[in-house]
């Protein structure tokens, strides 16, 4: 597989075939993920769960790799997703990006930027306005 391929055959295998269990044929021994959830990094095994947990919360989930940069054994995406939030029905858009260094062909280190306050904000768990009271020094709920 080339390089320019490995995070759109990742994104289409794993969020849009809702194969979470495949994380393992793209992650090496060691690999994890950060950037996702606050300052953890996540192995193989955490991204499973994670790609499960959104997944109770939006159905229909499309990942366009909009955009791949490669150098080397780094490869970066621009990425925009679409799905329907479960609760409301309402369609909601996320978008993001992910920096990969591969070995072997494989996921060793992902680095991620996504905008998951925006997202919450979509699936009403946030105020609309949650990114307004937090500039504020508000309290977000």
């Amino acid at each position: 597989m080339r390089e320019a391929d490995i995070i759109k055959t990742f994104f289409d295998t794993v969020w849009n075939g809702g194969d979470a269990e495949a994380v393992y044929e793209y992650f090496a021994p060691g690999a994890n993920a950060t950037g996702l959830v606050g300052g953890m990094a996540l192995d193989a095994e955490d991204m499973i769960a994670f790609v499960q947990t959104l997944s109770m919360h939006v159905k229909n989930i499309e990942v366009e790799v909009v955009h791949v940069l490669v150098d080397g054994d780094w490869v970066s995406g621009l990425v925009r997703s679409t799905g329907t939030c479960r609760r409301s029905g309402r369609a909601m858009t996320l978008s993001g990006q992910t920096l990969v260094r591969l070995q072997d062909g494989l996921i060793a280190e992902a680095y991620n930027h996504f905008d998951l306050l925006g997202f919450f904000v979509q699936l009403n768990l946030l105020p609309p306005d949650a990114i307004e009271r937090l500039l504020a020094g508000m309290k977000a709920a």
